[in-house]
């Protein structure tokens, strides 16, 4: 089915990644915009804004996460290993890309503990629905597919 997949696919994927990034960091930027503009780069303009700079870096992350899917996630790169493997490896992988990108635009204060424990829960909560949401699109895939093969068979 993924071999369908042309460069325009894999563009409103990055872009789909990158708008619920973009609700999500707006939540954020409305609700601690204010009390956190002078500790992190994401609310400097506190809570009215998201600035340029930050949706460039948002979607650079949203790029690179749908190449560690794509390498992770799919059969194409990594041909023998167990799925709860490639999910484990794909969200480490998230995980230090998002540190990474988190120390070098300063998106965090490195000395703030608070802030760093603010992004581990959001992320492991993220991490949490995305498995959740994968897991139902997954089964009420696999169900389709069952039907189909049972109307199949019947004919």
């Amino acid at each position: 089915m993924d071999d369908n997949k042309t460069v325009f696919s894999y563009l409103g994927q990055i872009l789909a990644t990158f708008g619920n990034i973009v609700i999500i960091f707006m939540v954020f930027t409305f609700a601690l915009g204010k009390v956190a503009h002078t500790y992190s780069s994401f609310f400097v303009f506190e809570n009215k804004a998201i600035s340029i700079a930050t949706l460039g870096q948002l979607l650079a992350v949203s790029a690179l996460l749908k190449c560690f899917e794509w390498a992770f996630l799919t059969a194409k790169f990594i041909k023998k290993m167990a799925m709860a493997l490639r999910y484990v490896l794909f969200f480490a992988t998230a995980f230090v890309t998002i540190v990474v990108f988190s120390i070098c635009f300063k998106w965090f204060p490195l000395d703030l503990a608070a802030a760093w424990i603010g992004f581990g829960v959001s992320f492991i909560i993220c991490t949490g629905l995305s498995i959740l949401f994968s897991t139902l699109r997954t089964r009420a895939e696999d169900r389709k597919m069952e039907q189909a093969l049972r109307r199949f068979k019947a004919e």
